[in-house]
């Protein structure tokens, strides 16, 4: 089927799934027209080599996240742990001020 929708084929059984990560999103003012423009680029970069997969994860209100609309999107749902080990984030358990929750990795 990926041949006939123009999409690279699986490696066979026991090779490595060519995969990366686009971890550490970030752009200045949550510019959607920056990140949209980065994103084209890396697209672009990654799509003539070895890799058949980049991996990003965002907060499903993190304002970046429609920037992926125009990119074939596989989206699953994850679970965030916090933890706390007597960090100065917040003063409550729980309470993280106005730190933005996100996950940087995704899992398949």
């Amino acid at each position: 089927m990926a041949r006939l929708r123009g999409l690279p084929r699986l490696p066979t059984p026991g090779k490595a799934l060519p995969y990366l990560y686009l971890a550490f999103i970030a752009v200045e003012d949550d510019s959607a027209i920056l990140f949209r423009a980065l994103l084209r680029h890396v697209h672009n970069a990654l799509c003539c080599g070895r890799w058949l997969y980049a991996l990003a994860a965002l907060h499903e209100s993190d304002p970046l996240s429609d920037c992926f609309a125009d990119y074939h999107v596989t989206s699953s749902l994850v679970r965030l742990y916090e933890v706390d080990y007597g960090g100065a984030i917040g003063s409550e358990p729980g309470q993280t001020g106005n730190v933005r929750a996100g996950v940087e990795f995704a899992l398949t």
